[in-house]
């Protein structure tokens, strides 16, 4: 058979991207997740309560099929496991609300259309609108990134052999903690640690709350302001990083991390959680295009690969690193002697 050469399957599926992620917009912006929640819908019961054409409906709900989000049942449509656990906005793993927020805003959306501004103007955006104080965005970002962080957590502290029957008195502290996911799955199954979660006034009770449901709150210390500035104390046995770095200059996460290490025990480690952008690794594309979307924001860093974090760990004073986890999102570990 003759070699019939390549095909343009490929570009094909790169330029459908921006129309799932637009039709999994659609699904969140007509709440239809939750409209599925109850069990199967069909076209003709649903239309009337979404306000929409039902044919125009059926072609929406049989590209969520298309994509993996809802399945068809009967006469009608369901949602898939994917769906049910992370689409419902009644359930504690919801992702829609970063989604709408984040990856999908019309923000970003506006950004990609036209993405020779960033590379040839310096164009940016600024999808988190942190800048303008306490708002409700920030609150549910951070609290979706718990979900998103606990798969690599549990993975983290299993690497480290943080176990119930682990019964040292560990001092740990989560810089720019967010959900504190990293440090908090760590505290939770060590009886005797306690953990320092640091972060911006606005975020720390985001933390707390999450302390509050793991029952661990009374175990936990709170250090407010920009990590930059603030003394972290110490010395800790544990440092977590987690998804900070990605956002500076590859100098200012010099910085960050000298910081960081100083404030190690010896014997203790500095852990940096982040989307590893890895040459040949197609388990990495999240990560590369995860950077060609930050580089086009106001925060205006990119993504490392593993290599370029253990060489950062060590001029920062790691004696040795090791690297854990998967793909998109792994960890790279620091221990200082």
């Amino acid at each position: 058979m003759a070699n019939e050469g390549p095909t343009p399957a490929p570009i094909l599926q790169i330029v459908t991207g921006l129309w799932a992620a637009g039709v999994l917009k659609c699904g969140l912006d007509l709440n239809l997740f939750d409209r599925f929640a109850d069990g199967p819908q069909n076209v003709q019961a649903l239309s009337p309560a979404v306000g929409a054409d039902t044919s125009s409906l059926r072609i929406l709900l049989d590209a969520l099929v298309a994509v993996g989000l809802l399945e068809v049942r009967g006469e009608g449509y369901a949602l898939t496991e994917v769906s049910d656990v992370f689409l419902v906005s009644s359930k504690p793993s919801y992702l829609g609300g970063l989604l709408i927020d984040t990856t999908i805003s019309t923000t970003l959306f506006d950004m990609f259309k036209d993405y020779r501004r960033v590379v040839t103007e310096g164009y940016q955006v600024n999808p988190w609108e942190y800048g303008e104080g306490s708002n409700d965005r920030i609150v549910r970002l951070t609290r979706a990134l718990y979900t998103l962080g606990l798969p690599v957590a549990n993975t983290l502290a299993d690497h480290m052999g943080w176990t119930a029957d682990n019964s040292s008195p560990l001092h740990m502290l989560d810089v720019g903690c967010g959900s504190a996911v990293y440090g908090l799955t760590a505290l939770s199954r060590m009886p005797k640690a306690r953990l320092t979660v640091q972060d911006w006034p606005l975020v720390l009770p985001v933390a707390q709350s999450f302390a509050s449901r793991l029952g661990v709150v009374d175990r936990v210390d709170l250090l407010a302001g920009d990590f930059r500035e603030v003394e972290f104390g110490g010395p800790y046995d544990a440092v977590f990083l987690g998804h900070i770095l990605h956002n500076y200059n590859e100098e200012t996460c010099r910085t960050i991390l000298r910081k960081c290490m100083e404030a190690v025990a010896p014997g203790g480690t500095l852990a940096i959680i982040e989307f590893l952008a890895e040459r040949g690794q197609t388990a990495s594309i999240f990560s590369w295009l995860f950077s060609a979307m930050i580089r086009g924001t106001t925060s205006g860093g990119r993504s490392f690969s593993s290599t370029e974090l253990e060489e950062m760990l060590k001029e920062a004073g790691a004696d040795r690193t090791e690297v854990g986890g998967g793909l998109p999102v792994g960890f790279v570990v620091g221990y200082r002697g």
